[in-house]
């Protein structure tokens, strides 16, 4: 039991080390671009809000099975494409005053009520970073793809994986709760186009596949989570639903200025929609399996038999992130929630203080 609970402990330190050290790659990411346009960041202590932001939503599921193949399509890079398309970034927010004196081509207004410079006037710091890890992303995964030795494969991969999460932290950054350059107007703007774009997506979708416009059947999109939508276009076969679904997501794109990019992503064929975030169906690619989120489908606490006395062995368990992050009541995230409170207030002395 104490080995369960000192892997608790641990689990989230490291969760508070790795939030660190992702701020670490930003912070130095934007001296280096200021530098070179001879702008100064502000050298400021971590920043903590307890202002709280909506961030991302999500089209509340419609739930069940359906044997008919689901179409998922997803916007690429959903939240680095936002900032770059907007213009969003410390050095392009202005105060309504200034937005006021200016011509209105040259400045946007978000969903949340926040201006912001346009790029022909001037680019912004993170848009800049942003288009430089993407475009680096896509050169390190054309070099993995053509790479041979095997070695060589995993740190192309490792590289490629570093970009997409410095690029994915940006967002992040801006709207820590304890940051080093905290900036809500940034962060909140990011959710709030995401949001309209989730919207828009489907009201594009539905109007389009629909009956009226000569179709067999209307397409319905039953979920939406962040950047991604599930459609069911009611077509029973998957070489046609595949089409459809590439079809929809080029249709889609061109709604949206670049590089905001909807895409093909996979079929799930039947699909079991049990809420948000949770969900199950047979992925087809290259080869078919079952893709699951949100539901635990493997218990690795199991012993092999017959192999050793089951008396030799101790089974020791730990959660794989801290206990808050788990969405549903499960019975073994309870306790454990359970166990850090009664340890934590064991450790309080008589005088109401923490022992030492």
């Amino acid at each position: 039991m104490k080995r369960f609970e000192t892997g608790l402990v641990n689990n989230e330190r490291d969760i508070e080390e790795k939030g660190d050290r992702t701020q670490i790659r930003v912070i130095s990411l934007l001296y280096r671009y200021a530098n070179k346009k001879h702008m100064i960041v502000p050298c400021l202590k971590n920043q903590i809000t307890e202002e709280k932001y909506q961030g991302a939503t999500a089209i509340e599921p419609q739930r069940g099975f359906y044997p008919d193949p689901v179409v998922t399509l997803d916007f690429a890079s959903l939240y680095p494409s936002i900032m770059i398309c907007h213009n969003l970034c410390y050095s392009t927010l202005l105060h309504p005053e200034a937005a006021s004196k200016l011509d209105p081509a040259d400045y946007s207004r978000t969903p949340t009520g926040n201006f912001f410079v346009k790029s022909h006037l001037r680019k912004g710091l993170l848009p800049e970073i942003l288009e430089w890890l993407l475009a680096a992303r896509k050169r390190t995964r054309k070099e993995l793809a053509e790479a041979t030795d095997p070695m060589n494969e995993l740190v192309r991969n490792g590289r490629q994986l570093a970009f997409k999460v410095t690029a994915n932290t940006v967002y992040g950054f801006t709207g820590a709760q304890v940051g080093r350059l905290l900036c809500l107007e940034i962060s909140r703007s990011v959710t709030a186009y995401g949001w309209q774009m989730t919207d828009r997506t489907k009201a594009i979708v539905e109007g389009r596949y629909a009956i009226a416009n000569g179709y067999d059947t209307n397409a319905v999109v039953i979920y939406g989570d962040t950047d991604s939508v599930m459609i069911n276009f009611g077509i029973k076969d998957l070489p046609t639903a595949m089409a459809r679904g590439k079809e929809a997501a080029d249709l889609v794109t061109s709604f949206f200025s670049p590089p905001i990019k909807l895409e093909f992503e996979k079929v799930c064929w039947p699909y079991l929609l049990i809420s948000k975030k949770r969900y199950a169906g047979l992925l087809w690619t290259k080869t078919d399996k079952i893709d699951t989120k949100g539901i635990e489908t493997v218990w690795r606490d199991n012993c092999a038999m017959n192999k050793i006395d089951l008396s030799l062995l101790l089974i020791s368990e730990q959660l794989t992130r801290s206990a808050e992050q788990y969405e549903s009541k499960q019975p073994h995230v309870e306790l454990a929630k359970r166990m850090k409170e009664r340890r934590e207030s064991s450790d309080i002395g008589e005088s109401g203080t923490p022992s030492p």
